[in-house]
């Protein structure tokens, strides 16, 4: 499955953000409005 997120979950979740892509092992695109 594709994970789409805003890059301001970059700083607002980082966290979550990070243990998405360590427990999917798959990567999270960020978009930039």
């Amino acid at each position: 499955m594709i994970n789409i997120r805003p890059v301001s979950d970059l700083r607002n979740k980082f966290p979550e953000v990070e243990e998405t892509v360590i427990t999917t092992n798959s990567p999270v695109f960020l978009t930039k409005n």
